[in-house]
Protein backbone atom coordinates (compact mmCIF):
# COMPACT_ATOMS: atom_id res chain seq x y z
CA UNK A 1 0.00 0.00 0.00
CA UNK A 2 1.36 3.67 -1.08
CA UNK A 3 0.64 5.13 1.77
CA UNK A 4 1.15 8.91 -0.04
CA UNK A 5 -2.29 7.61 -1.68
CA UNK A 6 -4.00 8.21 1.70
CA UNK A 7 -2.65 12.15 2.83
CA UNK A 8 -4.45 14.87 1.86
CA UNK A 9 -3.43 17.82 -0.25
CA UNK A 10 -0.78 19.84 2.28
CA UNK A 11 -0.58 22.98 0.16
CA UNK A 12 -1.69 24.88 -2.90
CA UNK A 13 1.18 25.62 -4.76
CA UNK A 14 0.83 29.14 -7.55
CA UNK A 15 3.14 29.71 -10.31
CA UNK A 16 3.91 33.62 -11.31
CA UNK A 17 5.90 35.03 -13.98
CA UNK A 18 7.96 38.60 -13.53
CA UNK A 19 8.91 41.45 -16.11
CA UNK A 20 10.83 44.26 -14.95
CA UNK A 21 12.26 47.33 -16.13
CA UNK A 22 15.40 48.41 -15.57
CA UNK A 23 15.67 52.07 -13.55
CA UNK A 24 19.47 52.26 -12.87
CA UNK A 25 22.17 50.80 -14.33
CA UNK A 26 23.17 47.02 -13.09
CA UNK A 27 26.60 45.74 -12.52
CA UNK A 28 28.07 42.02 -11.75
CA UNK A 29 31.35 41.40 -9.60
CA UNK A 30 31.01 37.56 -9.96
CA UNK A 31 34.40 36.47 -8.29
CA UNK A 32 36.83 35.36 -10.83
CA UNK A 33 38.36 31.81 -10.95
CA UNK A 34 42.11 30.44 -11.29
CA UNK A 35 40.77 29.39 -14.58
CA UNK A 36 39.67 32.07 -15.64
CA UNK A 37 42.61 33.73 -14.58
CA UNK A 38 44.79 31.47 -16.38
CA UNK A 39 46.73 31.90 -19.48
CA UNK A 40 49.30 34.48 -18.44
CA UNK A 41 51.06 36.31 -15.39
CA UNK A 42 48.82 40.12 -15.11
CA UNK A 43 48.96 42.38 -12.36
CA UNK A 44 45.80 43.22 -10.24
CA UNK A 45 45.01 45.79 -12.11
CA UNK A 46 45.58 44.02 -15.60
CA UNK A 47 43.03 41.38 -14.01
CA UNK A 48 40.76 43.62 -13.63
CA UNK A 49 41.00 45.62 -17.39
CA UNK A 50 41.51 42.19 -19.18
CA UNK A 51 38.37 40.24 -17.64
CA UNK A 52 36.00 42.51 -16.22
CA UNK A 53 33.62 40.13 -18.74
CA UNK A 54 33.84 37.44 -16.55
CA UNK A 55 32.51 39.11 -13.68
CA UNK A 56 29.07 38.23 -15.30
CA UNK A 57 26.85 35.35 -14.79
CA UNK A 58 26.56 33.44 -18.04
CA UNK A 59 24.95 30.39 -19.18
CA UNK A 60 24.45 28.97 -22.05
CA UNK A 61 20.33 28.66 -22.31
CA UNK A 62 19.96 31.87 -20.36
CA UNK A 63 22.47 34.31 -21.15
CA UNK A 64 23.29 37.10 -19.13
CA UNK A 65 21.53 36.29 -15.63
CA UNK A 66 21.87 37.51 -11.59
CA UNK A 67 21.90 34.28 -9.31
CA UNK A 68 18.58 32.75 -8.08
CA UNK A 69 19.84 33.50 -4.04
CA UNK A 70 20.26 37.23 -4.57
CA UNK A 71 16.67 38.05 -6.07
CA UNK A 72 15.43 35.93 -3.11
CA UNK A 73 17.44 38.33 -1.00
CA UNK A 74 16.35 41.23 -3.10
CA UNK A 75 12.77 40.14 -2.01
CA UNK A 76 13.25 39.88 1.91
CA UNK A 77 14.45 43.39 2.00
CA UNK A 78 11.56 44.40 -0.12
CA UNK A 79 9.16 42.59 2.15
CA UNK A 80 11.05 43.96 5.47
CA UNK A 81 11.16 47.83 3.46
CA UNK A 82 7.41 47.45 3.37
CA UNK A 83 7.13 46.12 6.66
CA UNK A 84 3.59 44.53 6.40
CA UNK A 85 2.51 41.70 8.69
CA UNK A 86 0.26 38.66 7.36
CA UNK A 87 -2.89 39.13 8.73
CA UNK A 88 -3.60 35.49 9.54
CA UNK A 89 -0.61 35.29 11.67
CA UNK A 90 -0.57 37.85 14.73
CA UNK A 91 2.91 39.35 14.56
CA UNK A 92 4.40 37.67 11.89
CA UNK A 93 5.88 39.68 8.74
CA UNK A 94 6.12 38.92 5.09
CA UNK A 95 9.84 38.96 5.13
CA UNK A 96 10.64 36.66 8.09
CA UNK A 97 8.36 33.90 6.26
CA UNK A 98 9.10 34.60 2.71
CA UNK A 99 12.27 32.16 1.85
CA UNK A 100 10.20 29.29 3.35
CA UNK A 101 7.09 29.73 1.66
CA UNK A 102 8.64 29.96 -1.71
CA UNK A 103 8.71 26.65 -3.19
CA UNK A 104 11.49 27.40 -6.25
CA UNK A 105 12.63 30.79 -7.94
CA UNK A 106 14.44 30.96 -11.27
CA UNK A 107 17.14 33.27 -11.77
CA UNK A 108 17.27 36.58 -12.53
CA UNK A 109 17.41 36.82 -16.78
CA UNK A 110 18.86 40.03 -17.69
CA UNK A 111 17.40 40.90 -21.27
CA UNK A 112 18.09 44.12 -23.66
CA UNK A 113 15.33 47.12 -23.88
CA UNK A 114 13.36 44.85 -26.68
CA UNK A 115 13.83 41.53 -24.72
CA UNK A 116 16.74 39.88 -26.17
CA UNK A 117 19.28 37.66 -24.68
CA UNK A 118 22.72 38.94 -23.79
CA UNK A 119 25.89 37.15 -23.87
CA UNK A 120 29.39 38.03 -22.45
CA UNK A 121 30.29 40.07 -25.74
CA UNK A 122 27.01 41.84 -26.12
CA UNK A 123 27.93 45.12 -26.84
CA UNK A 124 24.92 46.60 -24.58
CA UNK A 125 27.42 45.67 -21.57
CA UNK A 126 30.42 48.01 -21.15
CA UNK A 127 32.95 48.40 -18.59
CA UNK A 128 32.90 50.55 -15.89
CA UNK A 129 36.29 51.19 -13.65
CA UNK A 130 36.78 52.91 -10.72
CA UNK A 131 38.33 53.08 -7.44
CA UNK A 132 35.89 51.95 -4.81
CA UNK A 133 36.79 51.62 -0.82
CA UNK A 134 37.09 48.88 0.90
CA UNK A 135 35.61 48.00 4.27
CA UNK A 136 39.11 48.45 5.73
CA UNK A 137 39.36 52.13 4.15
CA UNK A 138 42.23 50.98 1.67
CA UNK A 139 40.98 52.50 -1.90
CA UNK A 140 41.35 49.46 -4.79
CA UNK A 141 41.04 49.86 -8.69
CA UNK A 142 38.07 47.59 -10.01
CA UNK A 143 36.07 46.90 -13.50
CA UNK A 144 32.98 45.68 -13.36
CA UNK A 145 30.31 45.05 -16.40
CA UNK A 146 27.26 47.27 -16.34
CA UNK A 147 24.35 47.46 -18.33
CA UNK A 148 22.82 51.23 -18.40
CA UNK A 149 19.53 50.04 -20.55
CA UNK A 150 17.82 46.64 -19.51
CA UNK A 151 15.05 44.75 -18.56
CA UNK A 152 14.54 41.67 -16.87
CA UNK A 153 12.52 38.53 -15.95
CA UNK A 154 11.74 35.62 -13.64
CA UNK A 155 9.61 32.84 -11.96
CA UNK A 156 8.90 31.54 -8.79
CA UNK A 157 6.66 29.16 -7.14
CA UNK A 158 4.99 29.54 -3.37
CA UNK A 159 2.68 27.09 -1.83
CA UNK A 160 1.98 29.93 1.54
CA UNK A 161 -1.42 31.14 0.79
CA UNK A 162 -0.59 33.78 2.34
CA UNK A 163 1.48 34.97 -0.38
CA UNK A 164 -1.08 35.84 -2.69
CA UNK A 165 -0.45 37.33 -6.23
CA UNK A 166 -1.17 41.05 -4.67
CA UNK A 167 1.35 40.67 -1.54
CA UNK A 168 4.19 39.39 -4.06
CA UNK A 169 3.31 42.11 -6.61
CA UNK A 170 3.91 44.62 -4.18
CA UNK A 171 6.94 43.23 -2.07
CA UNK A 172 8.54 42.82 -5.87
CA UNK A 173 7.70 46.70 -6.27
CA UNK A 174 9.07 47.69 -2.90
CA UNK A 175 12.53 45.12 -3.41
CA UNK A 176 12.75 47.27 -7.17
CA UNK A 177 12.30 50.57 -5.59
CA UNK A 178 14.38 50.18 -2.67
CA UNK A 179 16.92 47.52 -3.16
CA UNK A 180 17.47 46.24 -6.55
CA UNK A 181 19.43 43.22 -8.02
CA UNK A 182 23.28 42.73 -8.73
CA UNK A 183 26.06 43.83 -7.17
CA UNK A 184 26.01 47.23 -5.39
CA UNK A 185 22.68 47.41 -4.53
CA UNK A 186 20.63 50.29 -4.09
CA UNK A 187 22.70 52.09 -5.62
CA UNK A 188 22.69 50.07 -8.60
CA UNK A 189 19.99 47.67 -10.62
CA UNK A 190 16.61 49.23 -9.34
CA UNK A 191 13.53 48.00 -11.34
CA UNK A 192 9.90 48.39 -11.79
CA UNK A 193 8.20 45.91 -12.58
CA UNK A 194 6.21 45.60 -15.36
CA UNK A 195 4.02 42.39 -15.27
CA UNK A 196 3.55 40.04 -12.28
CA UNK A 197 0.65 37.63 -13.75
CA UNK A 198 -0.02 34.05 -12.68
CA UNK A 199 0.36 30.67 -14.87
CA UNK A 200 1.08 27.40 -14.66
CA UNK A 201 3.79 25.16 -14.34
CA UNK A 202 5.19 25.94 -17.32
CA UNK A 203 6.11 30.17 -16.64
CA UNK A 204 9.27 28.94 -16.61
CA UNK A 205 9.98 28.09 -19.87
CA UNK A 206 9.05 31.51 -20.68
CA UNK A 207 12.19 33.03 -19.39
Amino acid sequence: MNFLEQVEQIAEVKHFFCEVQGATPLTWNKQLSEEDKAGKKRTPEEVERDLWRFKLHVRSDLGVFHPADGLIKALIAGAKRWGAGIPSKKGTRYNTQLQGSVTMVSDFIVLTPDGKRLNRDSPEIKDYPRHVTRKDGQQIFVVTPIIYDWTGRFAMTVHDPAFSGVVLATIIKYAGLYNGIGAWWKKYGRFEPTLFEEGGSDVYTRL
